[in-house]
């Protein structure tokens, strides 16, 4: 199998819905399940990703940071995924939220040029 892109990783999560979950950790958890069929060994959980290992994502598949959030304002979460674009491993950035008000994240991720550092996808459903 090829190197994993966002679209491949945003497919895979797609496809898996509906997740059952009360907590985000639930969430991860079915997240993972769907990942790990698809991709295999590509996917880490919980993976150190820079700043003397004090940086950590939820995901890594490939090069492809996965960040999952059920709350939180945009504004802290945009902070977190610049923060996780500036590490060298990871190439792409896909955020993976329930809640609506992240849609518009990657807006608040430009970088000096106007490029988005993330994409952002809002599954919805499955909270029990």
């Amino acid at each position: 199998m090829s190197t994993p892109t966002i679209d491949d990783v945003a497919d895979a999560i797609r496809g898996g819905q509906p997740y059952q979950f009360t907590a985000e950790k639930e969430l991860q958890d079915g997240i993972e399940r769907v990942l790990v069929a698809v991709f295999g060994d590509e996917v880490h959980r919980e993976c150190r990703i820079g700043n003397a290992g004090r940086l950590i994502i939820d995901f890594l598949v490939g090069g492809v940071g996965v960040e999952v959030k059920v709350k939180g304002s945009p504004e802290s979460v945009a902070r977190q995924l610049v923060k996780y674009s500036n590490s060298p491993m990871v190439s792409e950035l896909l955020l993976v939220s329930t809640v609506g008000r992240h849609i518009n994240v990657p807006e608040l991720t430009k970088d000096a040029d106007g490029w988005a550092r993330c994409r952002s996808m809002i599954l919805t459903g499955g909270a029990l």
